[in-house]
């Protein structure tokens, strides 16, 4: 009879689960962004904004929001927007109560537009691939490059 090699069992301890977030739990998070826009008929009343912006205390800051940025245009000096960057759950990328009150807020002071966007791509650069070789330039933009570096 042929000699059986005898396999060794070996064992393994489980390691203990780490516990999962409520937002790991529901499934792979959704990146969006609400913007507010606003266009005033006079100068921004940069004080009152500011004011609006740091009025979200830590115990009142929502659950998923990541940040709040706030952007003027480099041109017409009345232009401002408020972008307010979301993760969550899939399904509740809507306008927040948080982007409804700064709305409601501002609303007074010019033309507003209140819009959701949901991320359907997003690219880190420079790319692995594509611009970052200088053979990617069309000769016919070559002449030119010089003065754009």
């Amino acid at each position: 009879m042929p000699n059986k090699e005898k396999k060794s069992k070996e064992i393994v301890k489980a390691q203990p689960a780490r516990a999962l977030s409520p937002l790991e739990e529901r499934g792979p998070a959704i990146k969006w962004v609400e913007i507010i826009s606003l266009r005033c008929a006079t100068n921004i009343d940069t004080p009152f904004v500011n004011e609006l912006l740091k009025g979200i205390s830590e115990s009142d800051t929502p659950e998923h929001l990541v940040e709040i940025r706030a952007y003027h245009h480099p041109i017409v000096e009345t232009d401002l927007s408020i972008h307010i960057y979301w993760e969550s759950e899939p399904g509740s990328q809507d306008k927040s109560p948080l982007g409804l009150r700064f709305s409601s807020a501002l609303s007074d002071l010019g033309l507003l537009n209140h819009s959701v966007w949901v991320e359907t791509a997003a690219f880190e650069f420079p790319l692995s691939y594509g611009n970052t070789r200088s053979g990617d330039i069309l000769e016919s933009d070559r002449k030119d490059i010089s003065k754009i570096y």
